[in-house]
């Protein structure tokens, strides 16, 4: 298992009707409510199979 450490940032609700263009203005919004905790995350590498 690997150990990342983040700054957790904030979160918002996401409708299938936001658009990829649209992503940097959603990141700007929650990154104004200046809401940052220091976080890990743990996971499991992943790769790619080859069949």
């Amino acid at each position: 298992m690997k150990l990342i450490p983040v700054n957790y940032q904030g979160f918002t609700a996401m409708d299938r009707r936001f658009s990829s263009p649209m992503l940097p203005w959603i990141v700007s919004e929650i990154r104004k409510r200046n809401c940052v905790e220091k976080a890990i995350l743990s996971g499991y590498p992943v790769g790619y199979m080859h069949w």
